[in-house]
């Protein structure tokens, strides 16, 4: 009863995206303090610095920051040297950045998510990969979030209510794989199937 006839969240809104991939979260992922002192080094640092969310920031109805940004390089789009404060930051994990797994400058993100970069700053729903209970909320700060997130942009509040309720819940705890300690993996493929 709960899916016949019904469209999908994915056909209504567009599947949910999912945060940014580092490569080295160390590096990229900096305290309010950290991002406060490179500002004062070289005011054009703040150009590259959004607020920033781990997955498990998000909770339901509410997100719980931790005051972290994250020194947002993407792909072909920095010239690092531009902002001597942010580079002299990197600088120190150069080694480790050029180990990583994909192509990229040692001073961009691993995967930047650039196509819908745009989309994080909208309103929009984000939830955390795992759950063992509701996890979404509403964001409209801004916030870019890691791979460990997803959002969905240009959502309504009406949607959240559904992805909180209890049968909203209920189904997606059925069709997604559970994990140590009760907790389920709200992987794209699950939740895009959730019937509206």
């Amino acid at each position: 009863k709960i899916v016949r006839g019904r469209r999908t969240l994915g056909e209504i809104y567009g599947a949910p995206l999912y945060g940014i991939k580092t490569g080295l979260n160390e590096a990229f992922i900096i305290d309010t303090a950290t991002r406060d002192r490179l500002v004062k080094q070289d005011e054009k640092s703040v150009e590259l610095l959004k607020p920033f969310l781990k997955g498990e920031d998000i909770k339901r109805w509410r997100i719980e920051s931790e005051g972290l940004f994250l020194i947002n390089t993407p792909k072909g789009k920095v010239d690092i040297d531009k902002y001597p404060a942010i580079r002299d930051w990197l600088l120190p994990f150069k080694a480790d950045l050029e180990k990583r797994a994909t192509k990229q400058e040692w001073w961009e993100l691993q995967q930047a998510q650039l196509a819908y970069q745009p989309k994080f700053a909208t309103r929009k729903i984000s939830y955390g990969h795992f759950a063992a209970d509701r996890i979404f909320t509403f964001e409209k700060e801004g916030f870019f979030s890691n791979d460990k997130s997803y959002f969905i942009p240009d959502a309504t509040f009406d949607l959240l209510a559904l992805l909180n309720s209890k049968v909203g819940w209920s189904f997606i705890k059925s069709i997604s794989p559970a994990v140590r300690g009760g907790f389920h993996e709200l992987r794209v493929q699950y939740v895009e199937k959730v019937p509206i």
